[in-house]
């Protein structure tokens, strides 16, 4: 099974308490669309607001802060399509970047 959507890798990678209450359950299409659409709105300059719907609801999700956490600790965050956290995997790897942190092993 390919896991391509964040929330998904959650479901699978993680046994953590909050995961249930995440808002982007069931979301999959919304937090992370088929690469070809994302290809599509890079191409006319529109990327941006590919994710704005992904990153609302991140942001009035009652597990926020907890994701957020989770992801920027987790090795291969960087690699998981998507939004999580409400963050893209290009803005995981600008923010682990700009804090200087290494990856982390999370179970």
């Amino acid at each position: 099974m390919t896991v391509d959507h964040a929330a998904e890798a959650i479901r699978l990678r993680v046994d953590q308490p909050w995961r249930e209450r995440a808002a982007c359950q069931g979301r999959g299409q919304v937090m992370d669309p088929p690469m070809d659409q994302v290809r599509a709105a890079r191409d006319l300059g529109i990327e941006a607001h590919l994710w704005r719907d992904a990153k609302e609801i991140c942001w009035t999700c009652p597990v926020y802060a907890e994701c957020r956490t989770w992801v920027m600790g987790l090795r291969g965050a960087d690699d998981l399509t998507g939004v999580c956290g409400g963050l893209t995997e290009e803005e995981r790897r600008r923010e682990r970047r700009r804090r200087g942190h290494p990856r982390k092993e999370t179970s």
